[in-house]
């Protein structure tokens, strides 16, 4: 898949977040030249579509696409509040301010600190 393809394709998408999620994970697979999770582990212990997973705060939450040790995707609709998504996925008050979930996520990376 070419940049222009994919552009051309997602630009004009209607589609929930539930119906085009999985779908657009792959195509951005194909357009990076990376194996899709299924290609990748074909048992899905290490990576796969729809996994619980550890929040690096309190309880779990659920990603749509995971990775062992690398990350934990979680997609949204297209006019879906990003910030409040980030939040909800570390654990973090909705009200969190976008510079402060920044350092926080920044703060995080410069630890290490992965998906589980």
């Amino acid at each position: 898949m070419t940049p222009g393809e994919f552009i051309a394709k997602w630009r004009v998408s209607e589609l929930k977040e539930r119906s085009a999620s999985q779908e657009h994970f792959i195509d951005l697979c194909r357009l990076l030249d990376e194996p899709t999770p299924a290609e990748a582990d074909p048992v899905g212990e290490q990576y796969c579509f729809e996994r619980g997973a550890r929040k690096d705060t309190v309880g779990d939450g659920w990603a749509d696409v995971w990775k062992r040790h690398h990350f934990a995707w979680e997609y949204k609709g297209k006019h879906a509040n990003l910030a409040a998504a980030v939040a909800g996925a570390y654990g973090w008050s909705d009200d969190i301010s976008e510079d402060d979930a920044l350092r926080e996520m920044l703060a995080m990376n410069l630890e290490g600190k992965s998906s589980g």
